[in-house]
């Protein structure tokens, strides 16, 4: 599986939204996959925030075999720093790229080290980040 530029974190569902990209990679849509956990309480300067470390909760990516979804939720983490990069990892593998948020239009753009550029819409739910684009929804967590 080809590591995460995430995501993968949003960057997470923009990494796995790479993977059609390859030849031979016919996978077909499947439905969505939800971990439940007790919410984590947060400082409410910190409630809607981008910058931290999250980690998927919930994905509907059509792209995506139901195995791909489960080991992506297991094992996958986005870290976003206050510096406007980001940090992904996937089991050993990981990845660094830059990003801009911007909370008035609700809008996230990720850029991979080769300058692919994602851009998502945002939208907070109870401490969660939903990110939204034409290739599915991620919802993540923080860690």
């Amino acid at each position: 599986m080809k590591h995460l530029l995430l995501p993968v974190a949003i960057v997470l569902l923009a990494a796995c939204n790479n993977k059609k990209k390859e030849p031979g990679n016919d996978k077909t849509p499947g439905g969505v996959i939800s971990v439940t956990e007790e919410k984590d309480e947060k400082p409410a300067d910190e409630a809607n925030s981008i910058v931290g470390v999250w980690r998927p909760s919930e994905m509907n990516i059509g792209e995506m075999t139901e195995k791909e979804r489960k080991e992506i939720m297991e094992k996958a983490t986005i870290e976003f720093t206050a510096g406007g990069s980001y940090i992904s990892h996937f089991d050993a593998e990981g990845e660094t790229g830059s990003y801009t948020y911007n909370d008035k239009e609700k809008t996230l753009i990720t850029r991979s080290p080769d300058n692919n550029e994602d851009k998502f819409t945002v939208k907070w739910e109870d401490g969660l980040l939903r990110l939204t684009n034409e290739e599915g929804v991620m919802v993540l967590k923080r860690k």
